[in-house]
């Protein structure tokens, strides 16, 4: 018989940023080979609807879970959003506790939000259960002062969080898991919990298609870029400071920052401030097509992500055949691994991270045929590694191994 499988995708929809990207790839993959139910939130219904008019999946069946009326102004972002969160999981459970009892479940799999301090219930259900959590590491206290005051109360908030509620989900959903996929490093999931990394994440493959045809760059200015929201988790002020100091030996160098977000005033006055405001560039938020094409614009994708469960746009830009230089953490650090990229540990000491970061860059600016190299051991490993076939291969062998 055909495996039973329930999925919770709170977020979960195509072409809606990297954790609906995330829910909806994982969907796809299962009802490749499973009959799947899904669990996701009332606000992806007209995303996944407009899609499966297009593409249906006749293997899956969606499941709008509500929550209480009175609590729907919470859904948003900040913390209101996280209580909305939680209600909406004591929700997924109950709905999910009268569907066992009339399909009788082989496997369930929290997919997303990939959140290692918020809990999910579902492991209470008493069949095999496969939890997706978040990357634990915490954002080092010193670098809080390359941020804006918003970003640092942001990130403590989340550093507490950590230390407060990890504990909680630890005993509440972790010790009810068959499989815990996390994205950083196992360790500090201390005893006998059964962990993997395992980032979730992956291209399809009319977008690595489409990212493959990016065009050679050999002429012109050395020209970095950053890609992502402007918040400070994602470490841009690394960049800023790593790039400023790049211009010590490449002058004509240039740095794109194609986003937007609460840090942007911010990372204006600080390039202003570091002499370099000439040469970096504000793009805003830009629509995914238009990215691709930027990609094929740019040398090296720099990423500093202080924390991330996957990185969406390194995959993207390693797809394009760019180099890209990231932190050693979390799912970047899977993702780019020692093929093409670079990792940079991050320091208790953000000027010794920004000397490495400002290392790696010039590494790379020194010749553009060492880049193009690099940039084909980038493609090679995402077309080995990280397209939804290929990962989702992985996880389907995984859910075998677990059921059984």
């Amino acid at each position: 018989m055909t495996m039973k499988v329930l999925l919770s995708a709170f977020a979960c929809a195509p072409g809606r940023g990297s954790e609906p990207g995330v829910g909806w790839g994982v969907v796809q993959t299962v009802a490749s080979r499973y009959r799947t139910w899904v669990l996701t939130c009332e606000a992806t219904r007209p995303f996944i609807e407009a899609r499966l008019q297009i593409t249906p999946i006749p293997q899956c069946t969606f499941i709008y879970v509500p929550v209480p009326r009175a609590f729907k102004f919470l859904h948003g972002t900040g913390l209101g959003h996280a209580i909305y969160y939680a209600i909406w999981q004591i929700a997924a459970f109950r709905t999910a506790w009268r569907l066992h009892q009339d399909v009788a479940f082989d496997l369930v799999h929290h997919v997303t939000y990939v959140s290692a301090w918020q809990p999910s219930w579902l492991g209470w259900l008493g069949v095999p259960f496969i939890w997706s959590v978040g990357p634990l590491d915490k954002t080092p206290w010193r670098f809080l002062r390359l941020m804006s005051w918003r970003s640092r109360i942001a990130e403590i908030a989340r550093n507490i969080g950590l230390s407060i509620f990890v504990p909680f989900t630890r005993l509440v959903t972790a010790s009810r898991a068959s499989l815990i996929l996390c994205a950083s490093d196992p360790a500090p999931w201390k005893g006998s919990l059964p962990v993997a990394r395992f980032p979730l994440g992956g291209l399809g493959l009319d977008e690595f298609s489409q990212l493959a045809r990016a065009k050679r760059r050999f002429q012109g200015s050395f020209r970095v870029a950053s890609i992502g929201q402007l918040r400070g988790l994602k470490g841009f002020a690394l960049g800023l400071h790593a790039f400023a100091r790049l211009r010590a030996t490449h002058p004509s160098s240039e740095y794109w920052i194609i986003g937007d977000g609460p840090e942007r005033r911010y990372l204006e006055r600080l390039a202003l401030q570091l002499g370099c405001a000439d040469a970096v560039k504000f793009w805003g938020t830009q629509p995914r097509e238009a990215v691709f094409g930027l990609l094929g614009e740019i040398d090296v994708l720099l990423h500093p992500s202080l924390h991330e469960q996957f990185g969406y746009v390194l995959a993207e830009a390693m797809a394009a055949s760019r180099p890209v230089i990231c932190l050693n953490v979390g799912g970047p650090a899977v993702l780019v691994g020692d093929e093409g990229g670079i990792t940079v540990s991050p320091d208790k000491s953000p000027t010794q991270t920004i000397n490495r970061l400002t290392n790696a860059l010039c590494l790379l600016a020194t010749s553009a045929k060492s880049r193009a190299l690099a940039g084909e051991s980038c493609h090679r490993r995402i077309a080995q590694n990280w397209t939804w076939p290929t990962l989702g291969s992985r996880l389907l062998d995984l859910y075998e191994r677990i059921a059984a």
